[in-house]
This record gives C-alpha cells, sequence and structure tokens, in this order.
C-alpha cells in the first residue's frame, strides 16, 4: 500500500464514514463529481493523502493537463486524493475519496482502497453516482440506491439491486468492501439523457440532500438554488431551438406523470431522527459482531 500513496498527515477519526464519487462513467451530468466537491467545500474538509496516477491511467485516455502560472507552464497529472473532515460535534467524521476513474488495475486500486479505509477504521461508505434515465428535467429529482447489505438497505429505505450488466469502479469497490465486511451504500441520481453533457445542479442537490439526511448534516445548499434556475434557462433556450427535442420532453413529463399516478405500494420511509438512530444502532452492532435488533 506504501509504493502507492502519499501521506500529508495521518488524521485522528472518530468512526469515519468514507464517501467517495469518480468522474467518468459513473458520474452522469457532473452530478455525484460535482455534489461530492460541493459538500467538500461546504465543510472545509483537508487533503490528507493521494494515490500515485502512474499504475491506474492511460494517460492517452485521461491526459495531465497544462496551465500557465505567472506565466510559467505548469503541468498537472491526474488525481486521486483522499480528504478528511472532523465534525467536533460527537458524530461521526467524514473521509472522502475524489478523482476520475481509474482505467487500469481496478483490482489492486480496490484493494488499495479497501485496505486504507480497513486501516482508518472506516464504520461505513457512502458512493455517489449518476446515471442517465428517461426522466424530464422538469421533475424532481429521482435518487435510487442499494447497499450491499439487506438489513442496512431497509434502514435506509433502499432496494436491493437487481441490475446485471457492466459496471464501472463504484461496483468494483462495493463488491470488495462487502468480502472485508464494511457496509456500504450506492446513492444514484437519474439525470435526463437529452442533456447529458451540461453540469446537472438539480441533480447534485438531490444527491447532497440524501448525504445530508443519511448523516445527520445540516447543509445550506440554498447557493444550489440559483445555478438550478440558470440551469432550468438554459435548457430552455436549448428547447427553443429544438422544437423535435421539445416535443420529446413534453411526451416524457406525461409518461412519467402517468406511471407516478398509477396505483403501487410506497415504501414507508424513515424520519430523519428515526434514520440517524437506527442506522448507529446497526453500525454499532457491527462493530460489536452481532446484529442489531
Amino acid at each position: 500500500m506504501a509504493d502507492y500513496l502519499t501521506f500529508d498527515q495521518h488524521p485522528k477519526l472518530n468512526r469515519p464514514v468514507l464517501i467517495m464519487a469518480f468522474e467518468g462513467w459513473n458520474d452522469a451530468a457532473d452530478a455525484a463529481s460535482g455534489a461530492l466537491e460541493i459538500l467538500m467545500d461546504k465543510l472545509g474538509a483537508t487533503h490528507f493523502a493521494s494515490i500515485d496516477p502512474e499504475e491506474f491511467y492511460s494517460f492517452t485516455d485521461t491526459r495531465p493537463t497544462v496551465r500557465l502560472v505567472d506565466d510559467i507552464r505548469e503541468l498537472e497529472w491526474p488525481s486521486i486524493d483522499f480528504s478528511f473532515h472532523n465534525r467536533g460535534d460527537g458524530g461521526r467524521d467524514l473521509l472522502f475519496l475524489q478523482g476520475s476513474e481509474p482505467q487500469l488495475k481496478w483490482r489492486t486500486f480496490t484493494g488499495l482502497v479497501s485496505g486504507l479505509a480497513e486501516e482508518l477504521e472506516v464504520s461505513m461508505v457512502v458512493s455517489l453516482g449518476a446515471l442517465l434515465a428517461e426522466v424530464p428535467h422538469t421533475h424532481t429529482v429521482r435518487v435510487t440506491g442499494g447497499s450491499s447489505d439487506p438489513e442496512l438497505g431497509s434502514i435506509l429505505g433502499l432496494e436491493r439491486s437487481t441490475y446485471e450488466g457492466p459496471t464501472g469502479i463504484l461496483g468494483v469497490l462495493h463488491q470488495s468492501l462487502r468480502e472485508k465486511g464494511l457496509p456500504s451504500v450506492s446513492l444514484w441520481a437519474n439525470v435526463p439523457h437529452y442533456i447529458p453533457a451540461l453540469p446537472n445542479p438539480r441533480a447534485s442537490k438531490a444527491l447532497l440532500g440524501r448525504v445530508g439526511a443519511l448523516l445527520d448534516l445540516k447543509l445550506d445548499l440554498a447557493d444550489l438554488d440559483e445555478r438550478t434556475t440558470e440551469f432550468d434557462e438554459q435548457i430552455q433556450q436549448g428547447l427553443a431551438q429544438n422544437p423535435e427535442v421539445a416535443q420529446y420532453v413534453r411526451e416524457l413529463e406525461s409518461r412519467v406523470d402517468d406511471e407516478d399516478e398509477a396505483p403501487r405500494p410506497a415504501p414507508e420511509l424513515p424520519t430523519g431522527e428515526s434514520l440517524v438512530a437506527d442506522l448507529e444502532k446497526y453500525l454499532r452492532a457491527q462493530r460489536e459482531g452481532g446484529r442489531p435488533d
């Protein structure tokens, strides 16, 4: 592990939760990486370690970049970084993992991340992702998810995933974490497939809302409202110039409305306070080697 990791410091952490997001395949409309970046900025996260990118990237796919600093060209390599935030309120401290999805040596990479999580006594891992879906931009962002443990998924009101097919680094990481007995949760924002290239602040805000409820974080997300308004205006301008896409969006809205009105049992999701209490009970039982009541 030491061959790949460089530490700035070794933080002292209280029962930390690791939150991770990767740019690339798992990150439609930059919603997941954007959410993590906003969260780290709001909490004032402190960088403490990096993974050497040399072994895990094809630099013809994820290229280094150059920039001018005081008329001097500086080279920036792709980075995979760990940061932390001490909450100081008795709650679980937070770890963050961010970077571009690696192209090489996934088994080595996932072993490295899950091994560091074990070393730092991480109590739970939360991954953020975003996927393209047939949803209209005018509707509330749907956040789906799953858990490696059906019991944890039940506490959080998440269904166990039945997906079969190609997966990204998040899927491989969750498998590695499960094998090490680390509880993990995966949250995915559904973003409109007809605007994949435009960063989606609405989806980022939806993910942050779920993370805040899950970890009892009081996050002021009002500044995202302005970005969301600008985002909506950009889309409307684009639709005004493309009647065919505008008609498709209206049909999609009608279809989704009909699905929402169809009778079906609605899961009774826990309230914020009961969610935090049940989660703490579950994680305490995991640490003590038992099972929650």
